[in-house]
């Protein structure tokens, strides 16, 4: 089938984040207990808010910007040919950024403010309502890019129609 043909992935991770979310008591190096338990270390938690901000600014957006790229380029593209970008939700002064750096408008992307961030599917969200509003073509180079915690950045482009 050469409909909507996924073509290159570019990954990115840096296990510097590895320790900033995370839950504290449940498996080998803190097991769980009665204490751990009433205490609510067993829920996801961020140890270092500040502190995990202000080293995710300095590297996330350079991080995101380069794997729209390298997965623009290893399909065959350049920046330019990008029609259409799904993110994940994140601050719109963010959004906004990744657009302007690829010299892309808010009309080749959808700011999912009335949804905000819902995890992995905020790229396929984007990419429903982009179709349904008539933002994709046949042919369109579209990328859908996200990131995890832990950290992970990842990009997808995909050639849209026949």
């Amino acid at each position: 089938c050469k409909r909507n043909l996924l073509l290159e992935t570019e990954l990115l991770t840096d296990g510097s984040f590895s320790e900033d979310v995370v839950v504290v008591a449940g498996g080998t190096k803190n097991p769980l207990t009665r204490e751990a338990l009433e205490e609510g270390k067993y829920k996801l938690d961020v140890l270092d808010p500040a502190g995990m901000r202000e080293r995710l600014e300095k590297k996330s957006m350079k991080n995101f910007l380069h794997v729209i790229r390298e997965s623009v380029r290893k399909s065959g593209y350049k920046e330019k040919d990008i029609s259409y970008i799904g993110m994940l939700h994140m601050k719109k002064s963010a959004h906004d950024y990744v657009l302007k750096e690829l010299g892309l408008t808010k009309e080749d992307s959808i700011y999912l403010e009335e949804y905000g961030h819902i995890g992995q599917i905020d790229q396929i969200l984007s990419l429903e309502l982009a179709e349904r509003s008539g933002k994709l073509k046949n042919g369109d180079v579209i990328v859908l890019v996200s990131a995890g915690i832990g950290y992970a950045w990842g990009a997808s482009t995909i050639r849209w129609g026949e």
